[in-house]
């Protein structure tokens, strides 16, 4: 009954310690591992206390408080009536001999407990963490250490492993452990060989001579003989292992034995129908569709190198052959399998790389540092040199480019922004760029005639102007009988219509665009964003270009998934490749826009005689590639030459326009004669659609 009431008391109060001072209530009532690991904990304390109290018999003084403790009318229960400080003051009753002997008891009864609980469960948690392989081995190590080698023919009562040192077994088996399995066939070999007997007789003498049945073997570690068991113990072998080592000693010598399938071709290796298979498909494809460059590859420098186009990878490449395959009901391999034959096989058919557009500066270092063997330290520095500074200058281009798309989609992410807003109507800077495509030709199929590839078909100019903002790009189809070329004024009345109809009433307008003289970087489209401040469409306007050869930028991703869609597609006429355009982009990034639109028509404009009634024309131009003007300084253009250079003012202005003039209706000129004969006789007749035919090719009303 004592023993209870201590428990109850001790047990009791743990918990109102460790309740109101270190664990949270909701800790307490919803981790269930941590009320387990505490049960835990109270039962070992328990176990202590009770043996303690059956141990102790000398205390008698203890236990008597504690039958008080039992009499007195004390609410176990309530938590408020018990706290440490009575249990403290009834151990300061005790001297201090006392104290130590209590001590003293609960350390040796928590020693003498060898087999406890607690103990136990740390055991398992020590085997749950150790591998089966390092405890078998343990295992080994322990049973050979205790019961040693038990054999006493070399050296009387004693066993061998105790002569060698059983440490000194121990050091050489750990060793071999670390050894390969061939590494260890040859340590045991030429352990063996040094004192193996298979000679045809048993004795060198005449007279004891006798036939030799079997192979006689001495085993030897540090110099003093030991039994078989000490030797297999000591390199981690096996009995069973040493006899087949020795086998293979006495058939083949100190070479490895290997395994009977080495060498050997497998049952499931391919057959060489199944390798020409591949090579005949890989071929074919590259007849089909590779160029022959006239280069060479160091794998191949014997045969012509076939480029692949990039549009389909080696991955392509396979699904067709895996599907060709199953229908023939030929094996099929993987696609590993299938890239190490090609490299093997076909060496000279290789993918092209997505790579155009290149510097002429980088190819010209990159030159010049391949063939560098004539050039002295002196100049290859140089060269070194100025190739780092013109990358570097790239490279700080590209970051403005990037920098400003990053800061115009955090002002689209947190405002509402709309297309066809009123001009500056939207307190904000918004980016925009701008560039061609590569124009299409229709009537376009997946599957193309090849007669076609030697004819010119009708074409489609593509010009995208994309808002990175809102990550959406506008793709203006203009066919060849609209377009009136590729200069400032067509680009100037594209970029006007797309503002004027889409435009998000930003006051401040950032935009990129290629570095083509031609198109972009000339006076019309300088004067034009004059024009756009002073009219007060806009408060400041600033045009940047990346250096010739680093344009890759915005629009030619979203030409790029276009692509895509239109390599996979028929299309014999404009609203097919609008359809097209539209399809690329499920999210609807790509979005089309025909130049005869009935509800917003693109005219073009005669934007250049316009301007220059208003503007100069700007002097080395070419030089710079960084302009800007601003509603402060009306008529001033501020130019830098890279984004990091000193600025440079010139007043262009000559005369103040009005706002809501436009320039004036610029006419294009209809198809000649001869394209429209040639369309209608060398490209009408690959038409699927006649409804299609009738109105792209029709026949001239004009006679040949």
């Amino acid at each position: 009954m004592l023993c209870e009431v201590f428990i109850r008391m001790m047990s009791q109060t743990s918990e109102i310690y460790s309740q109101e001072s270190t664990i949270p209530y909701e800790l307490s009532q919803t981790d269930d591992v941590f009320l387990n690991e505490l049960a835990q904990v109270d039962e070992l304390y328990h176990i202590g206390h009770e043996s303690f109290a059956k141990s102790n018999d000398n205390l008698t003084v203890f236990q008597s408080n504690f039958v008080q403790v039992e009499t007195c009318d004390v609410d176990l229960g309530n938590h408020a009536s018990i706290s440490f400080e009575d249990v403290d003051d009834h151990f300061d009753d005790y001297d201090g001999d006392t104290c130590d002997q209590v001590d003293c008891l609960l350390y040796d009864d928590h020693i003498n407990c060898g087999e406890s609980e607690s103990d136990q469960i740390q055991m398992d948690h020590k085997q749950n963490d150790i591998r089966k392989e390092d405890q078998k081995e343990a295992e080994i190590i322990s049973n050979f250490t205790r019961e040693t080698c038990q054999c006493s023919v070399f050296y009387g009562s004693k066993p061998c492993s105790t002569i060698v040192g059983v440490d000194n077994l121990l050091e050489n088996r750990t060793q071999c452990q670390e050894l390969s399995s061939r590494e260890k066939e040859l340590v045991v070999k030429s352990q063996l060989c040094t004192q193996r007997k298979n000679s045809t007789f048993t004795s060198e003498n005449k007279k004891s001579k006798k036939l030799r049945m079997r192979p006689s073997q001495k085993y030897f570690f540090h110099g003093q003989q030991i039994c078989k068991k000490t030797f297999c113990f000591a390199f981690a072998i096996s009995q069973s292992t040493l006899k087949r080592m020795s086998k293979s000693y006495d058939m083949y010598g100190l070479s490895v034995n290997e395994h009977g399938n080495c060498k050997t071709t497998p049952a499931h290796a391919l057959s060489f129908d199944d390798t020409t298979r591949i090579k005949k498909i890989i071929e074919e494809y590259a007849n089909k569709n590779a160029l022959p460059l006239p280069g060479r590859l160091p794998n191949c420098p014997k045969q012509t190198v076939l480029l692949l186009p990039c549009d389909k990878n080696v991955t392509d490449i396979y699904d067709l052959y895996m599907k060709s395959a199953k229908e023939a009901n030929y094996r099929v391999v993987s696609l590993k399998t299938f890239r190490n034959k090609w490299n093997s096989l076909c060496p000279h058919i290789a993918v092209a790389t997505p790579a155009t557009d290149l510097c002429v500066k980088c190819q010209k270092f990159i030159g010049k540092l391949k063939t560098n063997a004539h050039l002295s330290d002196e100049e290859r520095h140089n060269v070194l040199s100025d190739y780092t500074c013109h990358v570097q200058k790239a490279n700080r281009q590209r970051q403005l480019f990037k920098d400003q798309v990053l800061c115009s989609k955090a002002v689209c992410s947190t405002t509402d922004v709309t297309e066809g807003a009123e001009p500056c109507s939207l307190d904000a800077t918004l980016h925009y760029s701008w560039d061609f495509a590569q124009c299409v030709h229709y009537p376009h199929h997946a599957m193309q005639v090849g007669p076609i590839y030697f004819a010119t078909p009708r074409k489609c100019h593509v010009f995208g102007m994309c808002a990175e903002g809102t990550g959406i790009q506008r793709f203006y189809m203009i066919d060849e009988s609209e377009m009136p070329g590729k200069g400032g004024d067509c680009v100037t009345s594209l970029v006007h219509h797309y503002f004027s109809h889409f435009g998000t009433g930003e006051k401040h307008a950032e935009i990129h665009f290629d570095n083509a003289v031609g198109q972009n970087k000339n006076n019309t489209i300088l004067g034009y964003c004059m024009w756009r401040v002073l009219t007060g469409l806009h408060e400041s306007v600033s045009l940047s270009m990346m250096l010739p050869g680093h344009t890759k930028f915005t629009p030619d991703w979203h030409f790029g998934v276009w692509k895509i869609k239109w390599r996979q597609s028929d299309a014999e006429c404009m609203e097919d490749i609008a359809y097209t355009v539209k399809a690329s982009s499920r999210s609807g990034h790509n979005i089309p826009q025909r130049v005869n639109d009935p509800s917003r028509p693109v005219v073009f404009l005669n934007w250049k005689t316009f301007l220059e009634n208003y503007f100069k024309l700007l002097k080395n131009i070419t030089k710079y590639y960084h302009f800007r003007c601003t509603a402060d300084e009306p008529g001033v253009l501020i130019c830098r030459e890279f984004c990091d250079s000193e600025e440079v003012r010139f007043n262009l202005l000559k005369a103040r326009p009005e706002a809501g003039c436009l320039p004036t209706v610029k006419v294009i000129p209809p198809l000649d004669h001869l394209r429209q004969w040639y369309l209608y006789e060398k490209i009408a007749p690959f038409f699927i659609n006649e409804v299609a035919r009738d109105i792209v090719c029709p026949k001239p009303s004009i006679p040949k």
